[in-house]
């Protein structure tokens, strides 16, 4: 089991996806290392920052059977943001179901669902059962 404080400060690097090799992560590198590390094996490689394929690419795979749309947070799942400008942000649910891991620049950090913020921008929960 992954210790979800160890993130926490990792800097935010574009298409980062291995802290050691890359040296930190984007928000979709965190999901991966996220689910890796609770042992639910490698998830697909997206191109998650790089507007044009998040649409084109996350938005079909989360309509797909790989994932599952839920209506609430569930504990690790998968939470979904678009931003006004198109792109794509992810995060994982964490257990109390009230916050989430993610990373954006500068750094990983735990915000809360129900912030002002994030609220009008959720796109949804989705689960992943592969």
């Amino acid at each position: 089991m992954i210790d979800l404080q160890t993130l926490i400060g990792v800097p935010y690097v574009t298409l980062g996806r291995d802290i050691a090799k890359d040296g930190g992560l984007d928000c979709w590198g965190l999901v991966r290392v996220v689910y890796q590390g609770l042992g639910k094996g490698l998830l697909p490689e997206y191109l998650i920052d790089e507007k044009e394929m998040k649409s084109a690419m996350f938005e079909q795979e989360t309509s797909s059977a790989t994932w599952k749309q839920i209506a609430k947070p569930e504990s690790f799942c998968v939470v979904l943001f678009r931003f006004n400008d198109g792109g794509w942000h992810c995060g994982v649910v964490l257990p109390d179901k009230r916050r989430f891991i993610h990373c954006r620049k500068p750094r990983v950090m735990i915000e809360r669902l129900d912030d002002a913020t994030w609220h009008k921008l959720l796109k949804g929960y989705f689960r992943y059962e592969k």
